[in-house]
């Protein structure tokens, strides 16, 4: 068969790869000039390493990858155990607590005994849990002030949730920290040289196996006629398949399907509701955190999610001895923070980095990424309606974001859905 691959993201090129050693005639179609989606790197001034536009590492449980990376020969990972913590206002200070363990929940000082015991045992209660339909049944805030209690909710969690849901906040399910806190580990993984040597591997791979890869290409329409598949292009070209995978998100999907699927299932996927992610990325000569890699926000004053602080993880050797810090942000699409330029987002988030850190300078803050359609809304309409591997139309397979459901989107879920999606083709 001729298969088409939309989007050249991870799932995409493992896709890509597993169709080609069946010996599938492949076309992989990217709109942007480089490959690997939200994982891609990019170099900058004296740095030995790319970096990630989008924040990236790996938990240790995640299976999938590690199997198929030890499948196509590629080893090469750096293993580290760094600090999470939480930053919290008390009085007039920022004070950063950290979340790692018991030890540290048991230390927390906003929290009475009472209250530490009962978020303990529910978290150790989900950490051992397998998935069950009451997590889809009941909402994130239901789950917590049920059973770790109002002040846990009010907060450890409402600020984070708020933080990322926005208006969205109540609406989300249980199902969403169910796995937050089932897959997390404390034992972390990055891939030496970033992730970009991944993606470049598996070009590689792929280019070996004969799949044509075409870059700066945006399919503007997929249409059907005698049981073949015709994918145009933005610029009018046409080329016929046999069978296509779509790694597009839900809504560019909706968009370039308009005259393939029925009418229903075009209606079904428009009920799915994302957000826009969005990482302004600071090179400063001091970090802004001594230790931390990963701090959530728990403020809601302060305009930022996360601050994830790369060097603290990845030693700075590798990005000419400066310290990487990125400001993480969910967004919906009205926002006008998506409407900055990177200056002004510097401008904008500097005053508040300096109220966790005085001393705080930026020294070079060029790059601002957004992504848009990064995060699913996971409530009741999402269940009803998430898209799933096999469609309507006979051998058009999607395999994107939303489908890492009850998980949040990683690299790990990424090979997964790439290598189901193949197989899927192949039976079929």
């Amino acid at each position: 068969m001729k298969i088409a691959i939309l989007g050249g993201g991870l799932t995409g090129l493992v896709a890509a790869h597993q169709l080609s050693i069946h010996t599938h005639m492949v076309v992989l179609f990217e709109k942007k000039p480089t490959l690997g989606g939200l994982a891609s790197g990019f170099f900058h001034d004296g740095w030995k390493w790319p970096l990630e536009k989008t924040y990236h590492h790996m938990f240790s449980n995640d299976g999938d990858i590690f199997s198929y990376m030890k499948e196509i020969g590629f080893n090469s990972f750096v293993y580290k155990t760094p600090l999470t913590s939480s930053l919290y206002r008390v009085e007039k200070n920022y004070r950063i607590f950290p979340v790692d363990s018991p030890q540290d929940l048991l230390k927390f000082p906003l929290l009475g005994l009472p209250d530490k015991i009962r978020t303990g045992i529910t978290v150790l209660l989900l950490k051992i849990s397998p998935f069950l339909d009451f997590y889809q049944e009941n909402t994130s805030i239901e789950l917590l002030r049920k059973f770790m209690g109002e002040d846990s909710w009010k907060i450890m969690w409402e600020p984070l949730m708020r933080g990322k849901f926005g208006k969205y906040a109540e609406n989300i399910l249980a199902s969403f920290i169910w796995a937050r806190i089932n897959k997390r580990t404390r034992k972390l993984v990055y891939i030496k040289g970033g992730f970009q040597s991944l993606i470049d591997f598996l070009e590689e791979l792929n280019k070996k196996q004969n799949v044509v890869i075409k870059k700066n290409i945006t399919i503007s329409q997929v249409e059907k006629n005698n049981n073949r598949f015709t994918i145009i292009t933005q610029a009018g070209e046409r080329e016929v398949f046999d069978g296509v995978i779509s790694t597009l998100p839900t809504p560019v999907l909706v968009n370039v399907s308009s005259k393939l699927f029925p009418e229903y299932y075009q209606q079904q996927l428009q009920k799915i509701k994302h957000l826009f992610a969005s990482n302004l990325i600071i090179e400063s000569d001091v970090p802004l955190f001594e230790k931390e890699y990963w701090v959530n926000v728990c403020d809601i004053n302060l305009p930022i999610l996360a601050l994830v602080q790369h060097t603290n993880f990845i030693d700075n050797k590798y990005y000419n001895n400066k310290h990487i810090l990125y400001v993480a942000n969910y967004f919906d699409e009205k926002s006008p923070f998506l409407k900055m330029d990177a200056n002004s987002a510097a401008e904008f988030f500097l005053p508040y980095l300096k109220q966790i850190n005085s001393e705080f300078k930026i020294l070079n803050s060029k790059f601002y990424f957004k992504a848009p359609y990064a995060q699913p809304i996971v409530d009741s309409a999402f269940i009803k309606n998430k898209p799933d591997y096999i469609t309507p139309v006979k051998n058009f397979i999607i395999a994107n974001l939303d489908m890492t459901y009850p998980y949040d989107r990683g690299i790990n879920f990424s090979v997964k859905m790439g290598k189901q999606a193949a197989e899927i083709l192949i039976k079929k």
